[in-house]
């Protein structure tokens, strides 16, 4: 009892963080959240992305083709609450509270034989992470890939226990690969690895579940494969390429943008070619304060998340939502 009050306690001090002020903080919306919000509300009224594509499996950005769990999983949220910077920022922070939640869980399966306390500071680190505050206020979709890969993980340990957790695990492990690009990559990655230290315990699962942990696992991720590998979805990995130099310019796009009906009178900010300075820190400068927040006590830790969001929003050159 005590262990679960101590975990409610851990989840309100990570919703708060996550939620307080979250429509205003960090100050504007940067080119991804507009173009987040823009293509959810595209795609509720009109059943397209804002190049005209019918319900398309990776919605057409200026800059790229956005990866769908994020868009679709967006579009309830401007759908109840209208096209505003709570509604698209509000499924990153949701994911961000639910991965502390899911850590907990997580690290019991690992560690459950040594201590349970382990699940507890699992969480409160992620709770004060200053990397995951800041993106789990943001509408990012690094954000939202966590906790389809805690429930891979998660159900996949289960399934140790008990072998009809792994057709879950098959299925999260799939819908983890369109959360995120780089996840279509390390997901699969993960489950290999998984699959060559637990090959001996494996061998016992039945052929049935096997079957059908494998058919969740293609049906999902092989649109996602081709797609990246054959088709449109794979332009940013082609453009980050070592092999890749792409010609930078600042020219508008010439293709004509598809805009619906109700968006086309409104006040609502154009979708920029340009990004903001929010998600191009300095690569190592969140992991600096991600090792400070664990060697430092969580009561001086706290104070200084929750002051660096409130007087250091991160500048964006891009107006908020009407």
């Amino acid at each position: 009892m005590r262990r679960i009050t101590l975990l409610g306690f851990i989840v309100f001090i990570s919703a708060f963080l996550r939620l307080y002020d979250i429509h205003k903080l960090p100050n504007g919306l940067h080119w991804d959240e507009q173009d987040s919000g823009y293509q959810a509300y595209s795609l509720l009224k009109t059943g397209k992305d804002y190049f005209g594509n019918s319900l398309p499996l990776f919605p057409h950005s200026l800059a790229d083709f956005r990866t769908p769990v994020f868009i679709y999983s967006s579009i309830p949220f401007v759908k109840l609450l209208g096209l505003t910077p709570l509604s698209v920022r509000l499924p990153s922070a949701i994911s961000g509270v639910l991965s502390v939640i899911l850590i907990y869980y997580f690290a019991n399966l690992l560690f459950d034989a040594w201590d349970l306390r382990i699940g507890l500071l699992a969480s409160l680190t992620l709770a004060l992470s200053p990397w995951h505050v800041l993106y789990g206020r943001q509408s990012v979709e690094c954000n939202i890939m966590l906790p389809y890969l805690l429930l891979s993980l998660i159900t996949f340990y289960k399934g140790l226990k008990n072998h009809n957790w792994f057709i879950l695990s098959g299925l999260f492990f799939a819908l983890t690969t369109a959360t995120y690009s780089p996840a279509k990559f390390f997901s699969p990655a993960i489950l290999l690895t998984l699959f060559i230290i637990h090959y001996s315990h494996l061998k016992l699962v039945s052929k049935k579940v096997k079957l059908f942990a494998v058919a969740f696992f293609i049906t999902v991720f092989a649109p996602v494969f081709i797609s990246s590998a054959f088709g449109p979805a794979g332009t940013r990995f082609h453009d980050l390429s070592l092999f890749t130099d792409p010609p930078r310019s600042t020219a508008a796009v010439s293709q004509p943008i598809f805009r619906p009906e109700p968006l086309a009178k409104s006040d609502y900010p154009p979708v920029s070619s340009t990004r903001s300075s929010t998600t191009n820190s300095p690569f190592p400068f969140h992991f600096l304060f991600q090792i400070t927040s664990i060697l430092t006590p969580p009561n001086s830790c706290l104070p200084r998340a929750t002051k660096n969001c409130a007087t250091h929003p991160p500048k964006a050159p891009l107006a908020s939502f009407n």
